[in-house]
Formats: structure tokens, C-alpha cells, sequence
């Protein structure tokens, strides 16, 4: 979500950006995945076992994330726990969750306004995201720069971790546009 709320920030404070990094971004239209829906609506169970399944998702390879998974996974749990998260996270995310997608997308209208340089990163096999919705931002975004990740999903910035921050870097030195 971190990905539409910087675009809508783009529309509404231009002058405060002057590059902007988007990954596995909501944005562009797209079809809720059952992932996502699974995520967003963790609370219909919220146990050990949907937490460990919502984190194998983000990962392309779950050999990736064998080691950590419960530890990431109990951490998780204890924080969704929490009756203000609960109370927070359920509020954002009711039935139908396809709406909350669709009113997150940006108008290629808006998005042709906005001339500032975008690198987007998404994972080619992001079951949380569909690479399809960077590929409606690519074509809509004057500035922008599209790298799908190969054999990665929704953890771009860690499954692919040395790829991320090379292109992240090259980006920022002005180096990617």
C-alpha cells in the first residue's frame, strides 16, 4: 500500500519529492489476489498457522525464509494481536476488499502530472501484487524506470536484497531513470 499512499502524495505535495522508489506497488488497477485477500483478512483467523502462510507468500522461495519463519511469524502474531491494531487493521480492510484496490488506483490523468523520476521494483512472481499493476504505472508515468525481478515475489528489497539496493542506489545518484 506504501506505493499508492507516495503517488497520492506525489498529487498532492509535488514539491516535497524529488525522486520516488515504488515497490510491488498498488496503484494501477488490478484484481485483489486471494493472497492479498487472505492478508487483509487475517482477523476472519487470526492464528499462528494464517500468519505463517500470509509470510511464506511474500517470499518466492519459502527455503528463503525456512529458518525465520516462526520467529518472523510470532512476531507478527503477537503485534496483530494487539486490540488497537486489530481495531485499526479491520477498519481498513472490510468486505468487499476489491473496493479498497479500486480506490487506490491514480487516473492516468494524474499520473501523466506527475514528471518526477520513479523507479519501480516488482517481483515477476509477486502473489501478493500482480507486476501487472507497475505495468499500468510504466505506462502512465512520464519518469519512470520499470525492473521486474525474476524468481522473486513481494520481498523484493530482501529476497533480492543486493539487486535492490544497487538499483535503489544507482537510482538516487541519478544514474536510473
Amino acid at each position: 500500500m506504501g506505493g499508492a499512499i507516495a503517488l497520492h502524495l506525489l498529487m498532492e505535495a509535488p514539491d516535497r519529492f524529488q525522486r520516488v522508489v515504488l515497490m510491488g506497488p498498488v496503484g494501477g488497477p488490478c484484481s485483489l489476489s486471494p493472497e492479498l485477500d487472505r492478508i487483509w483478512g487475517f482477523y476472519e483467523d487470526p492464528t499462528l498457522a494464517t500468519m505463517r502462510n500470509a509470510i511464506r507468500w511474500f517470499a518466492y522461495d519459502e527455503d528463503f525464509i525456512r529458518d525465520r519463519l516462526d520467529e518472523i511469524a510470532n512476531m507478527r502474531l503477537a503485534a496483530a494481536l494487539r486490540p488497537d491494531v486489530q481495531r485499526s487493521f479491520t477498519a481498513m480492510w472490510p468486505r468487499p476488499r476489491q473496493q479498497a484496490i479500486d480506490q487506490l488506483v491514480v487516473p492516468p490523468s494524474a499520473l501523466r502530472r506527475i514528471t518526477h523520476p520513479v523507479l519501480i521494483l516488482h517481483g515477476h512472481a509477486d502473489k501478493i501484487v500482480p507486476y501487472q499493476a507497475s505495468l499500468y504505472l510504466m505506462e502512465h508515468l512520464p519518469n519512470a524506470s520499470l525492473h521486474l525481478i525474476g524468481r522473486c515475489s513481494h520481498w523484493v528489497q530482501i529476497e533480492k536484497a543486493s539487486v535492490f539496493h544497487t538499483l535503489v542506489r544507482q537510482f538516487l545518484e541519478g544514474g536510473i531513470v
